[in-house]
């Protein structure tokens, strides 16, 4: 009897360590790893989790100090090795991964479209835009008159203003506080969306925690409510088609984003029956820079760029804004993005057995890119030019390729987009160097237009109406919290009303 039992154990153990063997990580051959990973069923998420929980970011940039520019992690149980590429340069435009995949991404693709268009950005979300501008505006007034001269939280008053949101909300026991008005309930279910998402991504187990939340009352609460918003808000925008639309006349129906979408989804029904299920939403990071030289330098590009406005003692309207190019406000705006890195990183998924930098990359792999690190805010790591793909380098001989200058790349200089043309003038580059805020080729985030509309306006009223001063070091850490992106752990301003 105690023979069959241990054999049964000996069986039962052996079943075990064979699924355990089975289950641990399995590298791609040839590309850098750490090792202990391979020795962990969670991967990396451990090492991760112990050595800089509230960093996941910071830490993959470190690994490539350790491994170079290209190896890979697993982030989480059971899962196939994520590769990680630290370096800008990369394949011509034609290179597959960007290339369109499927009817359904083509058809969300196409109903979405509308939306980039300069009718959409200059007729129904740049008024919309303005006008919770200078809601804003009016907002920071009271504050700045009630915080006399003191600094006070703003991360909420952008977020919502940006959200087209008028109740603002700003309070810190170091601060001047103000008290927190009601959201939307619409809206907050929209927010907590955002948050659920951070703490599934933290779990290291997505699907397992995404299907437990799920089963959460308030969070099935909370997505029946978001549904309702949608559903109800494509009804009301079928219905001012059907009533205003008859008379094929845009600007009298059309009134926002789901209109668009309502209008063109008819036109396209007449072709086919296609049907797109969700749309995508664009968020944008507003970075206010300590700089005073920088500040100074944009007031004046403004004031010579608006001069009806100084001369009228007006703000500037939306169409000047609009309108009128600015190459150092553009380069303020591309700075800022390019050092707030916002979205964490570039996804990609290889469709085809592939060659990077010499390593082979089978199909399927999940492949990410960073916007930090070696060839973005430091010097990019040494390759032999020759391991490079032959449209890499071909590219490279026929445009050049885009690099910064090695000293300074992690430090705040607008000038470094800025050129001088053929007739001597500052011109603003978007080329200049290397940054992926928005990513890059078809797949990359299709509101890019609407988040500089916004961004340029925002600067525009902010700098125009405020004198930006400096907070106390204790309020003005550049820390940032990481989530689904990631956000400043302080926002606050201290600013006062130019006369």
């Amino acid at each position: 009897m105690i023979e069959i039992l241990v054999s049964e154990a000996i069986a039962a153990l052996t079943v075990l360590y064979t699924l355990y063997r089975y289950l641990l990580p399995k590298p791609i051959t040839g590309i850098p790893y750490n090792k202990e990973a391979t020795r962990s069923l969670l991967g990396d998420v451990s090492t991760i989790q112990k050595d800089s929980p509230g960093n996941i970011f910071g830490w993959i940039i470190n690994q490539s100090r350790r491994h170079g520019l290209i190896f890979q992690l697993w982030l989480g149980p059971s899962q196939k090795p994520t590769v990680i590429i630290t370096d800008f340069r990369g394949e011509a435009r034609s290179f597959h991964i960007t290339v369109t995949t499927g009817s359904q991404w083509k058809a969300r693709r196409r109903l979405l479209q509308d939306l980039i268009a300069l009718k959409f950005l200059n007729n129904v979300a740049a008024p919309n835009i303005y006008r919770s501008a200078t809601l804003l505006l009016d907002l920071w007034k009271k504050k700045a008159e009630l915080a006399d001269g003191k600094p006070f939280l703003v991360e909420h008053d952008l977020f919502f203003a940006a959200l087209d949101a008028l109740r603002q909300a700003a309070t810190d026991d170091k601060a001047v506080d103000f008290p927190i008005a009601a959201v939307h309930p619409a809206l907050e279910a929209v927010l907590h969306t955002i948050d659920n998402v951070e703490v599934v991504i933290a779990t290291g187990f997505p699907k397992l925690a995404w299907f437990i939340i799920g089963l959460l009352p308030h969070i099935r609460r909370r997505r029946a409510v978001r549904n309702e918003l949608v559903i109800n808000q494509v009804l009301h925008a079928i219905d001012r088609f059907n009533t205003l639309g008859k008379q094929h006349d845009e600007d009298t129906h059309v009134k926002s984003a789901v209109d668009f979408m309502v209008s063109r989804q008819v036109g396209l029904a007449q072709k086919d029956s296609t049907l797109a299920s969700n749309w995508l939403e664009a968020m944008r990071d507003e970075f206010i820079s300590d700089n005073l030289d920088v500040r100074e330098k944009l007031l004046k590009s403004l004031r010579i760029a608006h001069t009806a406005a100084v001369t009228e003692h007006r703000l500037p309207t939306r169409s000047e804004i609009c309108d009128t190019s600015i190459p150092y406000l553009d380069a303020v705006i591309e700075e800022s993005l390019r050092l707030s890195h916002t979205g964490i990183f570039q996804d990609r998924e290889s469709t085809e057995d592939i060659l990077i930098l010499g390593y082979y990359i089978p199909k399927g792999t999940h492949i990410m890119m960073t916007n930090k690190g070696p060839s973005f805010t430091e010097p990019a790591l040494d390759i032999e030019e020759g391991i490079r793909s032959p449209t890499c380098q071909a590219a490279a001989q026929e445009h050049g390729f885009r690099a910064w200058d090695g000293e300074g790349m992690d430090k705040y200089n607008p000038e470094r987009w800025l050129v001088l043309d053929d007739n001597g003038r500052m011109k603003f580059n978007s080329t200049a160097g290397p940054a992926l805020p928005f990513g890059l080729g078809l797949r990359g985030c299709f509101g890019r237009k609407l988040a500089y509309l916004e961004l340029k306006m925002l600067t525009t009223l902010l700098v125009w109406t405020f004198e930006l001063q400096t907070s106390p070091e204790a309020l003005s850490s550049y820390e940032s919290l990481e989530g689904l992106t990631r956000k400043p752990s302080q926002c606050y301003a201290r600013v006062k009303v130019r006369s």
